[in-house]
């Protein structure tokens, strides 16, 4: 903590350490107190018992983990039940419908991770993808079995997450009404937190640090025209502009302050990430 606060302006350190007093960390407690409330939820809608999956290889794969360890009995005893992935859910289902598939996640902010995922599981060629999406990764290459597909066009399938945004969750729902997956909807626990208040300088402090830290990632040397500059300029301070302060059990979205996972080098100088988001290792600078 000490080592990142210290990169900031003198008179911007006091700030910047409310700020981060301030953020959400979702924790496996919370994880479990959240699909408690919306297991709770779905049964006050008659949607009866839930097969839990694990929607992302990644952090999805972590939450799945993290709400089986800490509900597996309780929820056994409700009447839900776990699968770990598509060839589970395929193994079953051949045992018998399920009254709602969910599959599971921390957060969301845009949609675009899970609309990708939608359009993949469709089989729709990432050629025909939206652009802003084609090179999404982070997303389950597997595709589903023959009753998972059935499952998917005619069933009731939720996709859940701890933390969202409304406007992604609608996103979603139309990604999933395009690839004809009539009853899949998006559930979620609370918003994310809306964005901190900043100061003009500090605002600006961090732009300039997130716009160079993605430059030199996103192009390198390399010159940039003005759609991606724009792009840079958007994404500097968090994805889209979202710039929150949120840390999850294993990364950080890119929706948070981009200063606060994202390495790099800052003013000739290596710029050192509170929060390494995964897959951003290569990217760190020693001095």
């Amino acid at each position: 903590m000490a080592a990142f606060v210290r990169q900031f302006p003198v008179g911007l350190r006091p700030e910047m350490l409310s700020l981060l007093a301030e953020g959400t960390i979702i924790t496996r407690g919370a994880v479990g107190q959240a699909f408690d409330r919306m297991t709770a939820a779905s049964r006050a809608r008659g949607e009866g018992g839930i097969v839990f999956a694990r929607f992302s290889p990644n952090s999805g794969n972590v939450t799945g983990i993290a709400l089986e360890q800490e509900r597996r009995d309780t929820y056994l005893g409700a009447g839900h039940g776990f699968v770990r992935n598509l060839a589970e859910l395929e193994v079953r289902l051949a045992g018998g419908p399920a009254d709602c598939v969910a599959f599971v996640d921390d957060q969301f902010a845009s949609g675009g991770r899970a609309s990708a995922q939608i359009l993949h599981w469709a089989g729709v060629p990432r050629e025909r993808w939206p652009a802003a999406i084609q090179g999404e990764r982070n997303i389950d290459m597997s595709a589903p079995g023959d009753r998972t597909l059935e499952l998917l066009r005619s069933g009731r399938v939720r996709l859940m997450f701890v933390h969202g945004t409304e406007s992604g969750r609608t996103r979603v729902a139309e990604t999933a009404r395009s690839a004809g997956f009539a009853d899949l909807d998006v559930v979620f626990d609370r918003l994310i937190p809306a964005s901190p208040i900043l100061s003009g300088p500090l605002r600006e402090f961090l732009a300039e640090v997130g716009r160079g830290l993605l430059r030199a990632i996103r192009h390198g040397d390399a010159p940039v025209d003005a759609a991606a500059d724009a792009a840079l300029a958007a994404d500097a301070v968090g994805y889209g502009g979202i710039g929150s302060v949120m840390v999850t059990p294993t990364s950080a979205p890119s929706h948070a302050i981009t200063a606060l996972w994202c390495p790099g080098a800052y003013a000739g100088q290596p710029w050192l990430p509170l929060f390494l988001r995964r897959g951003y290792r290569k990217h760190l600078v020693f001095g």
